[in-house]
């Protein structure tokens, strides 16, 4: 046995080399490997391989040789060459039976042992990566182009004029979008807004609401013992009433009991103003009565609107209507204390004059409708208490002819060309030396009675003096206080038609 060491030629059954001491050990000469014929899938996910194949192309697993290792010693493996090292391909992890791999020795020609030769491995080639990085900086760009394209469209819509309404359907879209956002969000107020107020409603105090209650009762009493404006009269006891329900509404909202009281209040307060119009309406007409019915019924409607603003449910019919026919029916009522001169024996010029100028005073004579049977007695009470101002001028020497001519004719076309006037403008301009003008009034005063003879058989200044001659009565059903003296209002148009152009 030859000594791997020092080459000295020792005894087949020596163990130790007698040369140096080197331990023996009977080298066996491997065979050569034999491929295993039989072993054609992968141990770990049976798919098929080829024969010579040694590591899974599916799932990268080393295949395991079959060998005969029986009496093999493996030669140390010496130093890997660099030079190797620089080509090799990197390692890859794989199971453990990798870092076994096996170590084959071959048969040098020479006869002797050559060092081992490490398996080779075949890398487990790397799947490619999906190009991840490349598709996220298109998709980023694809984004930017669109917001891009996004900002130029909104631009354009809304800060270049017209084009928003050139574009019917983009401005449809936008428009439906505000509504239904304004809609979204008015919903949202009210529902806010709803859960707000019940939410206060239920925190009005009771006692507060007791207190109203028990002023309601004293406004009640007063109502009943008829003391209405006084100062601890059902108005003003009502009036608190009022303004404690607004405040407590202002605060709380307004509640089922909160309202109950409120219009309750009102309606005794509506009554205590109609009741108190009731009283002035029926003593005589005078201009300050009815100013004051007509600022007793403003003061319930202002109560009733304070109560309507602050978000109660109550009722102001009654007073609205009561304002409205306070007009006419005042009206009628000077109408009838006019008529009720007809009925004395001496009738006051003055008196009469006195009542006409206060329905003036109030609204109550329509100077364009001569018609109307209030303007018709303004017009006749003016022409009396014109000839009376004449009489007393020209008696206590203020006035001259001429004088009295003019003030005649200042306020013929007023008193609807009353006849009795017009006698006496003639009179007048007779004294002041114009006869002939004079004698052209008298003509138009006999024209004027004719057409009263012819239409309605009445002989004016024969039958009934000029002077009580009623031209105001036209015979109303309504306001007539004749049926025989007075003007049917067909002469009434006649007379102004025929005097409007002759003086």
């Amino acid at each position: 046995m030859i000594c791997p060491k020092c080459n000295k030629n020792n005894a087949e059954t020596a163990k130790f080399c007698v040369g140096c001491g080197t331990k023996l050990e009977a080298v066996v000469v491997p065979q050569p490997q034999q491929k295993d014929e039989k072993q054609n899938s992968c141990s770990k996910c049976q798919k098929p391989l080829k024969q010579d194949a040694k590591f899974c192309p599916y799932c990268g697993t080393k295949v395991e040789m079959v060998q005969e290792q029986e009496n093999v010693l493996p030669r140390p493996v010496e130093e890997e060459d660099p030079t190797v090292l620089l080509h090799a391909e990197p390692h890859i992890e794989t199971d453990s039976r990798d870092e076994e791999a096996t170590v084959l020795l071959k048969e040098d020609t020479s006869g002797a042992v050559s060092r081992p030769e490490q398996t080779s491995f075949e890398p487990v080639q790397r799947q490619e990566k999906p190009k991840k990085e490349g598709a996220a900086i298109v998709i980023l760009l694809a984004v930017a182009a669109a917001l891009m394209v996004a900002a130029i469209v909104v631009f354009v819509i809304f800060f270049i004029p017209g084009i928003k309404e050139k574009i019917p359907f983009l401005n449809t879209a936008v428009e439906t979008q505000t509504e239904e956002e304004e809609e979204t969000e008015d919903q949202d107020e009210e529902e806010q807004e709803e859960t707000e107020g019940e939410e206060a409603v239920e925190e009005i105090p009771q006692e507060e609401i007791d207190a109203l209650l028990e002023k309601i009762e004293k406004g009640k009493k007063a109502y009943k013992d008829e003391k209405y404006a006084e100062e601890d009269g059902c108005k003003i006891i009502l009036e608190e009433v009022v303004l404690g329900c607004t405040e407590l509404a202002d605060q709380y909202g307004v509640n089922d009991d909160l309202n109950d009281a409120a219009e309750e209040a009102l309606e005794i307060y509506v009554d205590a103003v109609l009741a108190q119009v009731d009283i002035l309406f029926d003593q005589d007409v005078r201009p300050e009565l009815y100013e004051q019915m007509k600022s007793d019924v403003n003061s319930g409607l202002e109560q009733a609107d304070k109560l309507l603003v602050a978000g109660f449910e109550v009722e102001k019919d009654k007073l609205e209507e009561k304002l409205e026919e306070l007009e006419t029916s005042y009206t009628d009522r000077y109408i009838e204390r006019f008529n009720a001169f007809t009925e004395l024996e001496t009738w006051s010029r003055t008196e009469s004059w006195d009542l006409m100028s206060d329905a003036d005073s109030i609204g109550l004579v329509d100077y364009g409708n001569m018609d109307d049977p209030m303007t018709q007695r303004y017009a006749y009470a003016l022409a009396r208490v014109t000839v009376k101002n004449v009489e007393n001028g020209i008696n206590d020497g203020s006035m001259s002819a001429e004088d009295a001519v003019d003030e005649i004719e200042s306020v013929l076309a007023d008193t609807d060309y009353n006849l009795f006037l017009m006698g006496q403008l003639a009179a007048y301009l007779e004294k002041a030396g114009d006869r002939e003008k004079a004698d052209e009034i008298i003509g138009f005063q006999e024209e004027i009675v004719n057409q009263i003879y012819d239409t309605q058989g009445i002989l004016v200044g024969e039958d009934i003096a000029y002077d009580f001659f009623w031209s105001f009565n036209e015979f109303e059903e309504d306001y007539s206080v004749s049926d025989e003296n007075g003007l049917t209002q067909s002469n009434h148009e006649w007379i102004r038609d025929f005097m409007k152009d002759k003086l």
